[in-house]
């Protein structure tokens, strides 16, 4: 094979009207001078006429390069977004495909290297975030409870049993608050604290019932719950703007609504764990665990607006406990299943 061409020496914008020869395999530049250079090794085929060399040098062709040639000389990369920049529907499809094997393939490595950064976050990091964000909340959804002292200490004092019992590793302290904008709930920071509603003990006026519900949340800060959700939710985030990237607005919002998704998707998973775990606990204490599936009735008829003394029917498509939450219905049912 043979191009016609000019050839140009290391760091020179000198050049000299050249042959490039290609026998067996390997390279060789005669020029007009006379002179011979062999050894060469291709670096790059950068556009459609210029070869540049490991030694600095490079050959510009009179025409394009032959087709064969390029076959033979670029490398796979090369060949690769040669390709790539070729469009067709196949290829579109093709990519497409790729994509979400590769966003697949970085949700299950995340979960696990999620897993390994919770184990070793510091515990005093997880209750620092966990006091700054109660205290975030605490300035515009939470006001000041009106539940007696003497009942908040009593139910502190159980609680503390309970964890007792368990032999729970980490310890949460309840934190009692009156909140028109959580209603009847109770909710976990990282680490602690736990706060639970006014409106939650008048919903469910059983000690019991409201000790099952608290165990549920020591689950969640046991577990660290919270915590392996935030590592998740920023690694998954920060693929979704290397991907989308953040200037468009409306990618930002199918960005934000793909996080959100993830989100709900690891918060039900980790609801039943902690219920399942609740159960456990409850168990430790002598404590009647069907306590805590009344309890999550009494939620699930609350947020269902029934009555309370109505039976327990509710569309789960419609009510799936803001998609956080496994529904109602499922969980009673797998709970009632642990419990039997």
């Amino acid at each position: 094979m043979k191009i016609k061409g000019h050839f140009f020496e290391p760091l020179s914008s000198g050049n000299q009207p050249s042959v490039l020869l290609v026998e067996h395999g390997e390279i060789r530049i005669d020029r007009n001078d006379g002179a011979t250079i062999r050894n060469l090794h291709i670096e790059s085929i950068q556009g459609p006429d210029n070869i540049h060399f490991k030694c600095g040098s490079y050959f510009q062709s009179e025409e394009s390069l032959p087709a064969e040639f390029k076959r033979q000389f670029r490398s796979r990369l090369q060949r690769t977004i040669s390709w790539l920049e070729k469009f067709t529907f196949s290829k579109a499809i093709i990519i497409t495909l790729l994509l979400i094997i590769a966003i697949v393939a970085y949700r299950f490595a995340f979960s696990t290297i999620g897993s390994g950064i919770t184990v070793l976050f510091p515990d005093r990091w997880e209750e620092a975030i966990g006091t700054n964000s109660y205290q975030s909340v605490q300035l515009f959804a939470l006001s000041e409870s009106g539940v007696p002292v003497d009942y908040q200490d009593g139910i502190r004092l159980r609680a503390q049993d309970i964890a007792q019992k368990a032999e729970l590793s980490r310890s949460a302290q309840i934190i009692f608050h009156d909140s028109d904008w959580f209603g009847p709930n109770a909710f976990a920071f990282p680490g602690g604290p736990i706060v639970v509603t006014d409106e939650l003990v008048e919903l469910l006026s059983n000690d019991e019932e409201l000790l099952a519900v608290i165990a549920h949340e020591f689950a969640h800060v046991e577990d660290r719950h919270s915590l392996k959700q935030v590592i998740e939710i920023i690694g998954i985030s920060a693929l979704a703007y290397l991907l989308f990237g953040a200037d468009d607005s409306v990618i930002e919002e199918i960005s934000a609504v793909l996080i959100n998704g993830w989100a709900f998707k690891n918060s039900r998973n980790f609801e039943q764990e902690a219920d399942l775990a609740a159960l456990q606990y409850l168990q430790a204490s002598d404590i009647d665990q069907l306590h805590f599936v009344n309890a999550i009735t009494k939620l699930t008829k609350y947020m269902c607006g029934l009555a309370p003394d109505s039976s327990l029917s509710c569309n789960d498509d419609v009510v799936n406990w803001i998609s956080t939450h496994p529904s109602g219905a499922q969980r009673i049912e797998y709970l009632i299943n642990e419990i039997r």
